[in-house]
């Protein structure tokens, strides 16, 4: 069987992370927004329904690098 060195890295070339935020009340969400945009919505979401929890998700995006190097054998 034939190895190959990979690696997994943050992806320099993706766009900005992206937030949602989930009320825990009654799970509207904000979209995927920059953070301090989700951060806004959150505010405003709390002020309208008097809901005060939240969840946030960040969504990242990564590169999976394959090392050209030479090839090692494993049984």
């Amino acid at each position: 069987m034939r190895y190959v060195t990979h690696s997994i890295s943050l992806d320099p070339q993706a766009e900005v992370d992206m937030e949602e935020m989930f009320c825990t009340s009654c799970n509207e969400a904000s979209g995927c927004l920059p953070i301090a945009e989700a951060q806004d919505w959150a505010m405003r979401h709390a002020g309208r329904t008097h809901h005060f929890g939240f969840r946030l998700q960040t969504t990242n995006y990564y590169l999976v690098t394959r090392h050209t190097d030479t090839p090692q054998q494993h049984p």
